[in-house]
């Protein structure tokens, strides 16, 4: 049996009468066009990358540098957080790249819920006080959530 013979064979198989079929390609039509249209729940629209892209007052000095790491590297037991990892800047040649900044460091969080969480938890507040605003003389942050 050739290849449109087959194809033939299951179109004949199908007992849907053209109406039924109508109906169901309008209904499946009218369920993408509300869930294009339809905002998912905030904690519904899955994982949140955190990105921080740190600048230090001093920026050969090792010892902020570690403080700066290690401070970022002790979120990783919180609830929430998924993931973290800390890297420094690649140095490449490309038109547009910028990559003049000290330290990185990027977030994973299981839903936006665990983002706010971790906004606002007192771990984070003291990481800030003690280790971020000494040591850091600017900072970008860059939020994203997967679809």
């Amino acid at each position: 049996m050739g290849k449109n013979s087959a194809r033939s064979a299951d179109f004949r198989a199908c007992k849907s009468s053209p109406r039924t079929l109508a109906r169901s390609s309008i209904a499946l039509s009218a369920a993408i066009l509300l869930a294009s249209i339809s905002p998912a729940p905030a904690a519904a629209r899955g994982r949140v990358t955190h990105v921080v892209i740190f600048w230090l007052k001093q920026q050969e000095n090792r010892a902020d540098r570690a403080a700066l790491r290690h401070a970022s590297e002790s979120f990783r037991t919180m609830p929430g957080i998924l993931n973290v990892e800390v890297g420094h800047s690649l140095p490449v040649r490309r038109a547009g790249i910028e990559q003049a900044f000290d330290l990185s460091v990027v977030f994973t969080f299981a839903n936006r819920a665990a983002l706010e969480r971790f906004s606002k938890d007192p771990q984070h507040a003291a990481a800030v006080r003690t280790v971020l605003k000494p040591l850091v003389k600017r900072f970008v942050v860059f939020d994203s959530v997967a679809n």
